[in-house]
């Protein structure tokens, strides 16, 4: 990968951690659970479209390597919560479960292709 496409990974990744941050919580307090619906769909499909969708995607695959746009969501909201005074601790089992799926995915995708 060039850094040009290291960086539109990087930025990809961070402008759909940032929307989900920003938005998806006032679609539910609005909307309620129809909220959250309407964000799910309109914030990780308009996203996925400018990462992987288009023909110069800002999200770059190269290799074997597989780029999650659900990881980045995970990061930012984790960096987010920390910021705001969340204890790692508490998050434990979370960030267990995540970690262990994130390998597990990772090696499932590599099985398959």
């Amino acid at each position: 990968m060039t850094y040009r496409e290291v960086l539109s990974t990087i930025f990809g990744s961070a402008i759909f951690g940032i929307l989900v941050i920003l938005f998806w919580g006032k679609f539910v307090d609005k909307l309620g659970s129809l909220g959250g619906f309407i964000a799910a769909l309109i914030i990780p499909g308009t996203m996925w479209i400018l990462n992987h969708g288009i023909e110069n995607s800002l999200i770059k695959q190269s290799g074997r390597v597989w780029i999650d746009m659900a990881m980045s969501v995970g990061i930012a909201v984790f960096i987010s919560s920390k910021i705001q005074g969340g204890k790692i601790r508490e998050a434990r089992g979370t960030l267990i479960a995540v970690i262990i799926a994130t390998l597990l995915s990772g090696y499932i995708l590599t099985v398959i292709n």
